[in-house]
């Protein structure tokens, strides 16, 4: 099956079978920066704290052990969120994994390279080290010789080549493999409505800002 075609229910069962021998399945963070508001604060509070939906609370069904954080602002999350729930923070991303072990301790790992203080290319694309990021936590796959679910917030990368070079070796390595935004919705101007389970033909959105500061 290829890896891509993973649904989300597919994906959530294998951090359950990687969890088959008991306990909440272990997940190590990657992070750029963790502030208020940042896309790692609304991820990872969910993993941390859980969430509601529809007037009901869901608690984490994941055990959030480690996080490599690659840069601290004044307004830093990461150190007090560690403290309060019993995270590593970890100097590297090869720690993180295996947390201060030998070998991957982790079930899966989610990559958050949002925000931060960052170069932009000529394009205007800033230059967050998702790719870098991705190539460190891969290569302590190679070399431990074992593979685990990945998250990777928003797009892959900003060069079409690294994006490319990222796919492929989830597609070679059969990477359990997911990526998204962690925006769950926006506004709708005029304010549409819809019937539940309409389909659309096509969708345009429009953005009067730059679109890398979008979701």
């Amino acid at each position: 099956m290829p890896v891509f075609d993973l649904t989300r229910r597919q994906f959530g069962g294998m951090f359950a079978g990687a969890a088959a021998g008991g306990g909440k399945p272990k997940v190590a963070c990657i992070l750029n920066v963790y502030f208020p508001n940042s896309h790692a604060d609304v991820f990872i509070g969910r993993l941390l704290e859980g969430y509601r939906l529809n007037g009901k609370s869901y608690s984490p069904r994941v055990e959030t052990v480690s996080f490599f954080v690659h840069q601290f602002p004044v307004n830093d999350m990461a150190r007090e969120q560690a403290a309060e729930y019993g995270v590593k923070i970890c100097p590297s991303v090869a720690e993180a994994l295996r947390i201060g072990g030998s070998k991957i301790a982790v079930d899966g790992v989610a990559v958050i390279g949002e925000h931060g203080d960052y170069p932009r290319t000529r394009r205007g694309n800033f230059m967050y080290p998702r790719k870098r990021w991705f190539d460190e936590v891969t290569a302590v796959m190679e070399a431990d010789r074992k593979i685990v679910p990945l998250f990777n917030d928003k797009y892959l990368a900003y060069e079409w080549t690294d994006a490319m070079a990222m796919y492929k070796r989830v597609r070679d390595w059969k990477i359990p493999f997911a990526c998204g935004s962690s925006l769950p919705l926006t506004w709708r101007r005029p304010a549409l409505e819809f019937p539940r389970g309409i389909a659309f033909d096509e969708v345009l959105a429009v953005s009067t800002r730059d679109m890398e500061e979008k979701g």
